[in-house]
């Protein structure tokens, strides 16, 4: 299939603009650019009770989180999601919009969580920073009126690394079930696939992309053979809840993403996983100009539906 026109609109206006390697501008920068960017092409989230910020006090840090409460809310699950931005980029405010919306679609409360971004905190921070704030989260959960057992986990790119590798290490401890997880374009596959280099260039996320988000997260490639980066490779795969694998045809983290739901389907894990066609990475940040992106959050939102009620 050929590319959406609204994604490829987007495109063409992304080409328009001066091209600009990781390297030439500020971090800071590139910070806002992505922020603005992805809040642009978002849209907004209709259907909200409130969204109101909060504190996570961990050891040694605090987060900041964001929770959304639609005004449609049914039952008492509770969906924690983490950003994409290749650890490096991304915020609360950037998937505002975006988490606003599956919140709606879910009819459930989702707490958006702001974990610590590389460079300025390596490997295995990001991780760590996730598995933590779940954590945190359940020992607050009768304070949003949820239920602990109806914990569920999403994120896209570098997120859904986040929500993957939190899910098979939070399942593998006796006390703890996260029910379900959503894994939109997850970073899960670490080695060479066709798609990581047939759409490396002209798609959005490129190769000089990908290189420099893993120079910043990665102190090294041993860290790659770390289950709390590499999910693909955990020994507690078999442990992971119901799955659903959200792929984009033009990505180059496709096959990666498909590879990983077919490892969860091997290891006995129910999944589902859906291609979306025509689609780019980080499509649902773009759901204000491409209806495929705006379907995927509602497909989204049924599938954790049908566990958090």
């Amino acid at each position: 299939m050929t590319l959406d026109p609204g994604i490829q609109f987007v495109l063409d206006q992304l080409g328009a603009l001066e091209e600009v390697s990781p390297g030439e501008i500020s971090l800071e920068e590139q910070r806002r650019n992505f922020d603005n960017l992805s809040q642009l092409g978002s849209g907004q989230s209709d259907g909200l009770e409130k969204s109101y910020d909060i504190e996570i006090g961990l050891v040694g840090r605090t987060l900041r989180a964001r929770v959304y409460v639609p005004a449609n809310r049914i039952g008492r699950g509770l969906g924690v999601y983490f950003h994409g931005g290749g650890f490096v980029l991304g915020s609360i405010e950037s998937h505002d919009g975006t988490v606003g919306q599956l919140a709606v679609a879910a009819k459930t409360m989702m707490i958006s969580v702001d974990y610590r971004l590389a460079p300025e905190n390596k490997f295995p921070a990001a991780a760590l920073d996730a598995i933590d704030s779940i954590k945190w989260i359940r020992s607050k959960i009768s304070e949003f009126d949820c239920d602990e057992s109806l914990i569920f986990l999403l994120g896209d790119s570098a997120g859904g690394n986040l929500a993957a590798v939190s899910s098979n290490y939070l399942n593998s401890q006796s006390d703890f079930v996260i029910c379900a997880q959503a894994l939109i374009y997850p970073a899960v596959y670490w080695d060479e696939t066709y798609s990581l280099t047939a759409f490396s260039e002209g798609y959005f996320l490129t190769a000089s992309q990908m290189d420099f988000f893993n120079r910043s997260y990665l102190k090294d490639e041993t860290d790659l053979k770390n289950p709390l980066l590499n999910a693909y490779i955990d020994e507690n795969l078999r442990k992971s809840p119901p799955s659903l694998i959200v792929t984009a045809e033009y990505d180059p983290l496709r096959d990666g993403g498909e590879l990983y739901a077919k490892a969860l389907v091997e290891s006995g894990v129910c999944v589902t996983s859906h291609r979306y066609l025509g689609m780019i990475h980080g499509f649902i940040s773009m759901a204000g100009f491409a209806p495929g992106g705006a379907q995927a959050l509602l497909d989204i939102g049924q599938y954790i539906a049908g566990f958090a009620q």
